[in-house]
């Protein structure tokens, strides 16, 4: 037996395993050819031209004068998605210039005919909120009729019957009532160092009650147009930096039709920064909190919820007061109270001496801001006189000092 030297064995396998292996590959997908210019036999009835940097460009530009000179606006043939030329079918030539190309298309007599016929027979795409659906498509559906009826006529010099639109139109305008634009938060939205301290949003509300699927156009600080729509609760949230101006995307929902909207709803949300101005002041724990005299110049706060905040459960609320009151309010003061007798006076008369604490926090965040503590004394012919005197010296004292504070702009 023979016994091939170790190199020899390793030398085999290496021409082995180095040998190419075949290699499936997948031809890639080819691009759909374009259908080679269709020659002129018969005279086209109507026709445009576009020139652009490709035959492509061109062309798409060219298919929107001919939908002008079909329709009156290629808006028409975007709302049935109606395709006014095919490269296949119909007559078009390609030209080429110096730098660009320029594509002439056209339709004779009888496409013209049968776009019309078809035009006429569509069902307008409607972008709009599911309650206006039916309403909105009768309407546009019947303007569409008049519009094909009066191409026949100055195309073909046609004769045909339009319908009376008088109902439609009524409840198209009884539709385009009661709905209105409003901030998500309606003194503006709050920036901090940060940025925004919430999510900017705007409303819809359809005589008062939030509607989804409202196509919108908003414009931000950069002035650029964005398209939105509100979400199932009726809300849309604002992108980019603000203020923004939103209104009623009347274009994507009307189309050629966009202009019988009049005054389409609109708003603006501005950015603001948080103030010591917007505050309010809630009075816990102790019994003698519930006699302190409250500032009017103070935010309006509903009872029911300043009842809440004076309990324990101030603590949960505090993250979602802010958007429970719509933004109005930028600083809360929990204050507490305390009046004991401290001596007589003469002529019967008696002293006391009120502390009265508060504690500020940011609505915005929860953050505790400062901690104010004054202390005042009262002097009345009773006790009760007495008390009330000395927790009224020191509440002022204490809304003074919280509003010449530094703790916020002013």
């Amino acid at each position: 037996m023979i016994r091939r030297p170790r190199w020899m064995a390793l030398l085999w396998l290496t021409v082995v395993t180095c040998r190419p292996q075949p290699v499936a590959v997948t031809p890639a997908p080819m691009a759909a050819p374009v259908p080679a210019p269709v020659p002129v036999e018969v005279e086209p009835l109507i026709g445009a031209r576009a020139e652009g940097a490709s035959v492509d460009e061109a062309y798409v530009e060219a298919k929107a004068g001919l939908a002008t000179e079909l329709l009156g606006s290629p808006a028409w043939a975007t709302l049935v998605e109606l395709e006014v030329h095919e490269r296949g079918r119909d007559a078009w030539a390609v030209h080429q210039t110096h730098e660009t190309q320029v594509v002439d298309i056209g339709l004779d007599h009888d496409r013209v005919a049968e776009m019309l016929v078809a035009f006429a027979q569509s069902v307008p795409h409607v972008d709009c909120p599911s309650p206006w659906r039916e309403i909105l498509q009768s309407w546009l559906a019947m303007h569409l009729r008049v519009v094909a009826c009066e191409r026949q006529r100055a195309l073909l010099d046609l004769e045909c019957e339009t319908d009376d639109t008088s109902m439609v139109d009524s409840a198209f305008q009884q539709l385009t009532h009661g709905l209105r634009l409003a901030p998500g938060l309606r003194d503006g939205v709050p920036v901090g160092k940060n940025g925004p301290l919430r999510v900017p949003t705007v409303l819809a509300l359809w005589h008062g009650a939030p509607l989804a699927d409202v196509p919108l156009r908003v414009r931000g600080a950069s002035g650029e147009a964005q398209r939105s729509r509100t979400d199932i609760v009726g809300k849309a949230i604002l992108e980019h930096e603000g203020p923004w101006t939103v209104e009623l995307d009347v274009d994507a929902m009307l189309g050629p039709m966009a202009a019988a909207w009049v005054d389409p709803p609109r708003a603006t949300i501005i950015t603001r920064l948080p103030t010591r101005r917007r505050w309010v002041a809630v009075m816990v724990d102790t019994p003698a909190a519930s006699m302190l005299p409250l500032p009017d110049r103070q935010v309006s706060l509903p009872e029911p919820l300043r009842a809440r905040l004076a309990t324990p459960a101030r603590q949960e609320l505090l993250p979602t007061l802010a958007d429970a009151l719509s933004g109005s309010v930028d600083v809360i003061l929990f204050v507490r109270a305390r009046a004991a007798y401290a001596g007589k006076a003469g002529s019967g008369r008696v002293w006391f001496e009120a502390k009265v604490e508060a504690e500020a926090h940011d609505v915005w965040t929860g953050d505790a801001l400062e901690r104010f503590a004054i202390t005042e004394t009262g002097l009345g012919a009773t006790d009760a006189e007495a008390r009330e005197a000395a927790l009224r010296k020191a509440s002022e004292a204490l809304f003074v000092a919280y509003e010449t504070s530094k703790i916020l702009p002013p």
